[in-house]
């Protein structure tokens, strides 16, 4: 059984409360808890928060809206083998 993926997006600093949401994701039974690919957008995307709610083997990304959907297809398959 494979875990679900979730692809987290943004370009910056979150605007809500994104802990509460990702505190309620990691209380879930370890094999319905999501792996977590975080994508930073843009040269200057900011990459703190993501790397708090990602997996540490996928680490956070940086893309450019031109590169962006090729990015996250390579690093799912990668992820899903």
């Amino acid at each position: 059984m494979t875990a679900p993926v979730a692809v987290v997006i943004t370009d910056g600093q979150p605007t809500d409360d994104w802990e509460q949401g990702f505190d309620t994701l990691s209380a879930l039974p370890l094999f319905l808890r999501p792996w977590v690919v975080g994508f930073a957008l843009g040269e200057d995307g900011y990459t703190d928060p993501l790397a708090h709610v990602v997996a540490p083997q996928l680490g956070v990304h940086k893309a450019i809206e031109e590169n962006l959907a090729e990015m996250v297809t390579n690093v799912l398959r990668q992820l899903l083998g």
